[in-house]
């Protein structure tokens, strides 16, 4: 999860193009309500990996990103 305060720069971004915010289920670090809100604010869909917890912890959910960003790129 990103820092919360005001002047972060991902706090002003937003997508020009389509995006995704790829969180893992039950990510205690990063709370689907606050997923939600920056998804929205990004312009992004949100969307929650079938993996549990932290996506870059030992590299679990990176197969299933790289498929969809394979998936993203072909449409």
């Amino acid at each position: 999860a990103l820092p919360d305060d005001a002047v972060h720069t991902l706090q002003r971004v937003r997508c020009h193009c389509p995006g995704a915010l790829v969180i893992g289920t039950g990510d205690p670090e990063c709370p689907q309500e606050w997923a939600q809100q920056q998804a929205q604010l990004w312009g992004a869909r949100l969307l929650t990996a079938p993996q549990t917890g932290r996506l870059n912890g030992h590299l679990h959910g990176w197969q299933w990103g790289m498929k969809l960003l394979q998936e993203m790129l072909l449409k």
